[in-house]
């Protein structure tokens, strides 16, 4: 069998709002009982593995197969913090781009059968220019201020202490991103000019 067909059972973590894909770390708020219990399973075993599917539709509860996009992530749990007993906040690290083949329901969480689906390797003209596009997109702020309203943004990010290189109004998103495994205090002294730019200010639910 080649090594992409190989086929693994992984705890399913289904997503209500969000995408996770290979290379990225995303912080999850994991709430369901199903998914409680995926997680609980996954950091029980040495690997930590999970497999992270987005939902068609946010508003089901209890995913079927054909409430789930059958094209996901193979991730890793990297952190792990309990706020209260029935809330699980998890660092997830995506490893590879997998489909699912079929959902065993079984009790009390459900598993994935998974087999390996690379991304295509395809080269040409207009492959190349979808990519730099995006690399274009990617390196602009989803909010662009203009140049009064960056030098505001400098100026008040010089007290900030969470992070000296990044503008306040984009630190307190990095921090809620990233941060917030630590439980540490970190304020700036003066507010951020503008709410985050960032999507992460609410952590996917799963």
């Amino acid at each position: 069998m080649a090594e992409h067909e190989k086929i693994q059972i992984l705890p399913l973590v289904p997503l209500k709002n969000s995408v996770l894909f290979p290379g990225l770390l995303m912080p999850l708020s994991i709430g369901r009982p199903a998914s409680l219990a995926a997680v609980e399973a996954a950091l029980s075993t040495e690997e930590k593995e999970v497999v992270v599917v987005a939902q068609r539709t946010s508003t089901v509860d209890s995913p079927a197969m054909e409430d789930i996009f059958t094209i996901g992530t193979r991730a890793v749990i990297r952190k792990m913090s309990r706020p209260s007993e029935d809330l699980l906040e998890v660092l997830v690290l995506g490893v590879e781009r997998v489909v699912v083949l079929k959902l065993d329901a079984t009790e009390p969480f459900v598993r994935a059968r998974i087999s390996s689906w690379p991304l295509p390797e395809e080269k040409n003209a207009e492959v190349e220019a979808l990519t730099r596009a995006l690399l274009e997109l990617a390196r602009r702020p989803s909010a662009s201020p203009s140049s009064s309203r960056r030098s505001r943004i400098r100026s008040s990010s010089a007290s900030c202490s969470a992070s000296p290189t990044i503008p306040c109004a984009w630190s307190s998103c990095w921090l809620r991103c990233s941060a917030w495994m630590s439980r540490r205090s970190r304020r700036c002294s003066k507010p951020a000019p503008e709410p985050t730019h960032c999507g992460h200010a609410r952590l996917p639910v799963a």
